[in-house]
Order: C-alpha cells, then sequence, then structure tokens
C-alpha cells in the first residue's frame, strides 16, 4: 500500500486555476476603483479651477451698468459690458497660446483664468436683468476625462440697456 502523502498534478493545476480567477476578479474590482477615483480627481480638479473663475466672473456681471454686445435672445461666446465703476470689461475665450483659458479684460488690465481648461464659454441674455453663463471645462492633465458643464444664471439689477 502506497501511503505517500502530498497533491496530485490535477489537484495542483485544479489550484492554480482557481487562484487564477480569484487574482483575475480581485484585479477587475481594484482596477474599477482606480479608475473611478481618477476620474473624481479630475472632477474635483476641474471645479477648483473652474468655479472661483466663475464667481469673479459673476459677480462683474451681475453689478454691471449695461451689457454693450448682447441683445435679449442673443447667445455669443464674448460679453462686453461696463461695470459698477464704469470700466469698459470684456470676456472670451483666449486664442493661439491661450486657446484653452479665459481672457477677462477691466479697462487696462488683462487676467488668464482657469488655465489650460477652457472648452468653451457661452453668454445668452433671457431678459434684460438675466443672464446664463454656460462654461465648458476639461482638464487635459486626465486621461479619460470627460467635459464638465457649469452653467449659471446671473441677474444683473443695475443693468440699464
Amino acid at each position: 500500500m502506497n501511503n505517500s502523502k502530498g497533491f496530485t498534478l490535477v489537484e495542483i493545476v485544479i489550484g492554480m486555476a482557481i487562484m487564477c480567477i480569484i487574482a483575475a476578479a480581485a484585479f477587475s474590482i481594484l482596477s474599477t476603483g482606480v479608475k473611478a477615483y481618477q476620474y473624481d480627481a479630475a472632477q474635483s480638479h476641474i471645479i477648483g479651477q473652474a468655479g472661483p473663475t466663475m464667481s469673479i466672473l459673476v459677480d462683474k456681471i451681475r453689478y454691471a451698468n449695461s451689457i454693450s454686445s448682447l441683445n435679449v435672445g442673443d447667445s455669443t461666446q464674448t460679453l462686453s459690458f461696463v461695470d459698477s465703476s464704469n470700466n469698459v470689461c470684456k470676456i472670451t475665450k483666449g486664442t493661439d497660446a491661450d486657446i484653452n483659458t479665459i481672457i477677462f479684460t477691466e479697462g487696462t488690465s488683462t487676467q488668464k483664468m482657469a488655465i489650460g481648461i477652457v472648452k468653451s464659454i457661452t453668454f445668452n441674455r433671457k431678459t434684460i436683468h438675466q443672464l446664463d453663463i454656460e462654461l465648458i471645462v476639461h482638464d487635459y492633465g486626465y486621461a479619460n476625462n470627460k467635459d464638465k458643464s457649469l452653467t449659471y444664471t446671473v441677474f444683473m439689477p443695475s443693468v440699464t440697456s
């Protein structure tokens, strides 16, 4: 009677196959978690950059005295207005080297905002006192990142035209 202890080749192969299946399932679960984390990090990064920019622009537009480049019912990618200090201001998407940036001009001063993440900005004048702003941003530093649309409605009580 042969009483040797150990595993047969068939048992070892079956055990390895089961371990491979478990490892593949674990890898798939971990991989999905990492991708979700990367996506959330990219979205947080975009909102962290675009949110403060939109807050500044909304505050400037909210207290404008007049909007000179946009009639009610019209939509544009450039907005010109006179602010509460009577400075002529302009908000537009950059060109050339600043293609993915918002350019804000106030009098003779120019600021670049949301640098490198802007796909488009659209201003839509609903009424004489209401303006919708849609900013579409994309963080090119993160792979497989989707566009994020931020939409704000601004009520402008001081606007006369």
